[in-house]
């Protein structure tokens, strides 16, 4: 994009600007930084006083009428405004398709209106559970795609755990198996053994 020198020929014609949908946003969200800081200084704090955390508690006390509609902000400097709600969608061949619209949000009223039905991952308009039922004894929740899968070999599902945890030195497990099994005589088992390990000649197990 071209540049230009910013002096105040700079400033004397607009012609060079291109309209932009996001400019009117632009030059509220200036003129609030503009406002509040004004507001602080002339509250009697310095320049170097004035931070991050300072800027932001003033801002709720900021409002005007901008040129994108009313300029206002909650407790924590978000703009209460009009919000559109975009639903991110796939299409009937599995692709990702565009966003679409399905409703707004009134930052002002903190509250939603859905226009459409929003579609979920799984590709309904029901709302999906917050966390994945229980799996069954010795299973795993693995991801939303492989759902429940049984304990790899060497590995145990505890009561006090949702997901699968290794057998204890001592033991073993096949996959098979409903729980750990105690190593046999002549045999040895690391911590997560999957079978039992033959003791080697002059090692007593």
């Amino acid at each position: 994009s071209p540049s230009f020198p910013c002096d105040d020929g700079y400033f004397g014609s607009v012609s060079k600007f291109t309209a932009q949908f996001h400019n009117p946003l632009h030059f509220d969200a200036m003129t609030a930084l503009i406002v509040a800081v004004s507001n602080m200084l002339h509250l009697g704090a310095s320049p170097a006083e004035i931070n991050g955390d300072l800027y932001s508690g003033n801002l709720s006390a900021v409002e005007f009428e901008g040129l994108s509609g009313n300029v206002k902000f909650n407790e924590k400097g978000d703009r209460k405004a009009l919000y559109e709600i975009k639903n991110q969608q796939l299409s009937a061949d599995g692709q990702v398709a565009n966003l679409e619209a399905v409703g707004m949000y009134d930052a002002a009223m903190d509250s939603i209106t859905f226009s459409i039905d929003p579609v979920f991952a799984t590709g309904s308009s029901e709302v999906p559970l917050d966390r994945p039922e229980p799996c069954p004894s010795e299973m795993e929740y693995v991801s939303v795609s492989l759902g429940c899968q049984p304990c790899p070999a060497g590995l145990y599902k505890s009561s006090q755990s949702p997901q699968c945890i290794a057998c204890p030195a001592g033991n073993y497990r096949e996959v098979q198996m409903q729980s750990c099994t105690i190593c046999p005589a002549g045999y040895f088992c690391e911590t997560g053994a999957p079978e039992p390990s033959e003791c080697g000649r002059g090692h007593a197990c």
